[in-house]
């Protein structure tokens, strides 16, 4: 079949032969203007080339969605690309997939949405330039993330790293990604990881972060007495920072060691932190913290038989709440 193929490849004229080559770096999909830019060929010769190649049926013209924009060509099937990419050499491959990551990176800048940041990292890659690479995956994970598309986050993930993406933000993303995933105990050895060098980095704004992250996690397990190590942590962290004390965090963390308390039963402690937590987040005007700490109280009021104060605690959190993107 190999060869059947080969022998129809062939039979094709030089730049015909060319423009497969190029279609098969580039994938499925791709259009007349993708095609020129890459392959280096003028308007005229991309145009006769794919002419001549769906005549002989070595590509497939595919007609636009709902009948607006340029048509895009692919293989019949994928015997056929692999058998054009695979007679290609080392070197024009090479070639080609840095000129499809240039060409892909102009169109993601111009239309984020029309580009996957995926295929620039890949063809990045495939062309040997890892560091260029790198920061593209780390690009294509962020975009994951948006999409909540978190499985594929991690997997992009996984590949900055290994093309040598700075280690402790890959770390931090890596672990927000498993924890996400319910994949706590990959988590905390991501987040231990991230710790041990933003502590060797004497970087304490990053290690309360990182800490208060892995009290989080701790939190999700149940394992409270660790969770409130870590949030004890993180708050001295904040405390030892030489500039103006960051109270939007340290409302977090207070509001984070409230419901901790409240879960474990201490609610005279958990009505303390609370109401530190709404002080300093009302001061620091942070919606977040001023809602979670609202929760806390609300919950506490409840507990307590306190009804009214209670809808009234959680409606403002509420309200508190609709202001976040989130």
């Amino acid at each position: 079949v190999r060869e059947l193929l080969r022998r129809r490849v062939q039979a094709a004229s030089e730049p015909t032969q060319q423009m497969l080559s190029t279609a098969a770096v580039l994938g499925s999909g791709c259009d007349a203007d993708l095609l020129r830019a890459v392959s280096g060929r003028g308007e005229a010769e991309t145009v006769e080339a794919l002419d001549e190649a769906v005549h002989r049926f070595l590509l497939t013209e595919v007609p636009p969605a709902g009948g607006h924009g340029p048509p895009s060509y692919e293989f019949p099937y994928e015997a056929l690309r692999a058998v054009v990419y695979e007679a290609a050499t080392l070197a024009r491959r090479r070639l080609l997939h840095g000129r499809a990551a240039d060409t892909l990176a102009r169109r993601y800048d111009r239309d984020p949405a029309a580009t996957r940041a995926a295929a620039v990292a890949e063809h990045l890659q495939r062309a040997g330039r890892d560091s260029e690479a790198a920061d593209w995956w780390w690009r294509a994970a962020g975009r994951a993330r948006e999409l909540y598309a978190h499985a594929e986050e991690y997997a992009h993930l996984r590949k900055a790293a290994a093309l040598g993406y700075p280690a402790v933000p890959v770390a931090v993303a890596l672990g927000d990604a498993a924890t996400m995933l319910g994949r706590y105990r990959e988590a905390l050895a991501e987040f231990e990881t991230a710790a041990a060098a933003a502590l060797d980095g004497d970087d304490d704004s990053l290690g309360a972060d990182i800490e208060h992250k892995l009290a989080e996690v701790h939190h999700r397990l149940g394992d409270w007495a660790l969770a409130e190590a870590h949030l004890a942590a993180a708050a001295q962290l904040l405390d030892q920072l030489p500039d103006q004390r960051d109270t939007s965090r340290q409302a977090r963390i207070a509001a984070d060691r409230a419901v901790l308390a409240y879960r474990r039963g201490a609610t005279s402690g958990a009505a303390r932190l609370a109401a530190q937590a709404l002080a300093e987040a009302r001061a620091a005007s942070d919606p977040a913290a001023v809602a979670q700490a609202l929760n806390v109280l609300g919950m506490l009021a409840a507990r307590r038989g306190d009804t009214a104060a209670a809808a009234a605690q959680l409606r403002e959190s509420l309200a508190q709440a609709r202001q976040l993107p989130d």
